[in-house]
């Protein structure tokens, strides 16, 4: 794939916040002149194959790299201060060609996607061995979904601070 410059990276952002604006609740749609921009752009810069053919990534995985990124674009550290159906939308917007699933709702919460504390979120030292074991389940697939979002860096566009801060997770998951 193309090596993408940092202001082209911002230009499909603003597009994509653009785009969302334009959705009209009544309607279900979008402005069709801005997401002809979106793509047009998208396509300029990436190329068709990427459109088509781009990594495919799961709803989840895609959902915490919206959610990383949308917690620096707000300079926060905390996740959970971030809209949950914002979250929802631009994942589907930014992921739409690449998400093999679409499955959400076992995710009610931002907290869920991504917990703002997983050794405490997925904590499997409670007296029921029937909740440590699921518990235990789900810390071990977060862990395997940051280390492919972090082996698929294509997927990330704040890289460096995106990046870091799932490396900080990961590392904090493999401790606990």
């Amino acid at each position: 794939m193309n090596s993408i410059s940092f202001d082209t990276k911002e230009q499909l952002i603003k597009r994509t916040i653009d785009l969302e604006k334009s959705f009209n609740p009544k309607t279900g749609t979008y402005d069709s002149t801005i997401t002809g921009q979106l793509l047009s752009t998208i396509k300029k810069t990436l190329g068709n194959s990427f459109i088509i053919n781009g990594n495919k990534i799961s709803f989840r995985k895609a959902a915490i790299v919206v959610i990383e990124e949308e917690a620096i674009q707000s300079d926060s550290d905390k996740t959970v201060d971030l809209d949950y159906s914002l979250i929802i939308r631009k994942t589907k917007i930014r992921f739409k060609t690449n998400l093999t699933d679409r499955r959400y709702k076992e995710f009610p919460t931002i907290e869920n996607f991504h917990p703002e504390n997983p050794c405490l979120f997925y904590d499997s030292t409670t007296s029921d061995e029937k909740i440590n074991r699921s518990n235990r389940a789900k810390k071990a697939s977060y862990k395997n979904s940051l280390i492919e979002i972090l082996n698929n860096r294509t997927w990330i566009f704040s890289l460096k601070q995106t990046e870091k801060r799932i490396s900080d997770t990961l590392s904090e998951v493999k401790i606990c």
